[in-house]
């Protein structure tokens, strides 16, 4: 029955028999079951309902945990269940054979240890039971040595090469400062990626006397990647400037011939732009590495347009007033004189304007050391011209004095001045032409520079007026002021 009011008869096995069996169904827990019975006589009996009730499930919320402590120490171990009766809590050396425990506590949801140094040994565990009289097992736990190491020395942080890079640390005791060994007292374990740019833990876990862990972390920084483009320039002509220079800087061992970079850059109209690129990274990661870029310029320069010249108006001729001819005289009166007719004002010449300058093409330059070499060799060309006159005047001075006391020898090196006294006119020649050849070459409107390609022409010319200096000088005067000096 549903209700408890209309009942229906039964047709599962053994509905008419002392004992029904029932395939429970969800929507039988909404049903009250009854038997009724009847004897020999016709007499009828109705037994009380009964139900089928859904099953209390034991569930554990919080499990036993690990505790640290010392010798003498009071613990507890520590469960949460729901829907439990009642609790066991056990201890055992292999986690095979169990043994309930007869500690304070054992009975409960907490159990109460006073740790001895046997204690270390033991698994715990706790059973926890249902209504129905099943139960279940908790996890198990232990009583551990409390953590007496630390880490002295921490792992560094290191830059991405490609390899593995595992960082170790240095533990010592903490009571005695001793040094432990790994492998020994402790194990080192790293967390799974240790080549990659990232966060790298480290875990030490004590072993043999030493128990407990510790962590700390160390970063792996991603390389620098330089990459560079190249520059260029040129004048406008429609079409596009590009320069396919493009280097990259850094990759490592592992990634080379992963990583490749193409100058993307392109610059058509007046103006400039960065030479940018694109990159393929392969199997490398991006991650791996920090990029620096080094972008080279893209110009394209207006075109040079020559300027045009201003033509010169052509001035109107002024015009020559004619004058009336005179008439015939009459015979009585005496002629009149015509007034001689006022000359027509000339016109005022319409100014001339000045042409603009001419604008310097920025591909042009002048060099200073070309106008400086011109100067010089002036110079040395007007001095050995100066020092011909000087000496010549010198010479006649003394020629009245020295008359008759020349010999033949002295005549002879007298001539030989002579020569090359007239032979310092050379200097003139390449005075001459170093100033022409910088007119011809060198416009000084133009952008200033060193040095050009006809500077080692100029130089020349200065060098060649240098020598015929040296080789005109005047032996005469050199030999007799070494005589004085002896």
């Amino acid at each position: 029955s549903l209700d408890g009011e209309e009942w229906t008869n039964s047709r599962l096995a053994g509905c008419t028999s002392p004992t029904l069996s029932v395939t429970v169904r969800s929507s039988h827990y909404d049903y009250l079951w009854r038997c009724v019975i009847t004897d020999a006589s016709g007499n009828v009996l109705e037994s009380e309902t009964a139900q089928i009730t859904r099953p209390v499930v034991v569930e554990i919320i919080e499990q036993p945990k690990d505790v640290y402590a010392y010798v003498e120490e009071e613990i507890t171990f520590s469960i949460k269940a729901e829907n439990a009766v009642g609790y066991q809590w056990q201890n055992s050396l292999d986690g095979e054979e169990w043994t309930n425990s007869g500690l304070p506590g054992n009975n409960s949801d907490t159990l109460t240890v006073t740790v001895r140094s046997s204690h270390y040994n033991y698994l715990w565990r706790c059973l926890v039971l249902s209504a129905d009289g099943s139960q279940i097992e908790s996890e198990t736990a232990r009583i551990m040595k409390p953590v007496v190491f630390e880490i002295v020395s921490q792992p560094e942080d290191v830059t991405y090469n490609g390899n593995e890079q595992k960082q170790t640390v240095t533990i010592t005791d903490k009571a005695n400062g001793k040094t432990l060994t790994e492998g020994t007292d402790y194990t080192l374990t790293y967390s799974e990626d240790v080549t990659n740019a990232g966060t790298v833990t480290v875990t030490v876990e004590g072993k043999g006397n030493y128990t407990g862990t510790l962590t700390k972390t160390y970063k792996i920084n991603p390389a620098e990647l330089i990459i560079t483009t190249g520059t260029a320039s040129k004048d406008y002509d429609g079409t596009a400037l590009t320069n396919e220079t493009a280097t990259v800087e850094g990759v490592v061992t592992k990634d080379k011939g992963q990583i490749t970079v193409e100058a993307t850059g392109s610059q058509t109209a007046v103006g400039s732009s960065s030479n940018t690129y694109s990159i393929e990274w392969g199997t490398a990661k991006k991650s791996n590495y920090t990029i620096t870029e080094k972008l080279g310029t893209l110009t394209v320069n207006q075109p040079y347009t020559p300027p045009t010249p201003t033509p010169t108006p052509t001035p109107r001729p002024t015009p020559t007033p004619t004058p009336e001819p005179e008439p015939e005289p009459e015979p009585e009166p005496e002629p009149t004189p015509e007034p001689e007719p006022e000359p027509e004002p000339e016109p005022e010449p319409e100014p001339i304007p000045e042409p603009d300058p001419p604008i310097a093409r920025p591909d042009q330059t002048w060099a200073l050391l070309n106008l400086l070499s011109s100067i010089a060799t002036v110079l040395v060309g007007g001095g050995m011209i100066a020092t011909y006159f000087k000496k010549k005047e010198e010479d006649e001075e003394e020629e009245d004095e020295d008359t008759t006391s020349r010999t033949i020898d002295g005549e002879e090196e007298e001539k030989e001045e002579d020569e090359r006294k007239k032979s310092k006119f050379l200097g003139a020649i390449p005075a001459v032409a170093s100033v022409i050849t910088f007119i011809l070459t060198e416009d000084m409107t133009t952008k200033m520079v060193m040095t050009d390609k006809w500077t080692l022409l100029m130089v020349a010319m200065l060098a060649v007026n240098g020598v015929a200096a040296y080789l005109t000088r005047n032996k005469k005067d050199e030999k007799e002021d070494e005589e004085e000096n002896a």
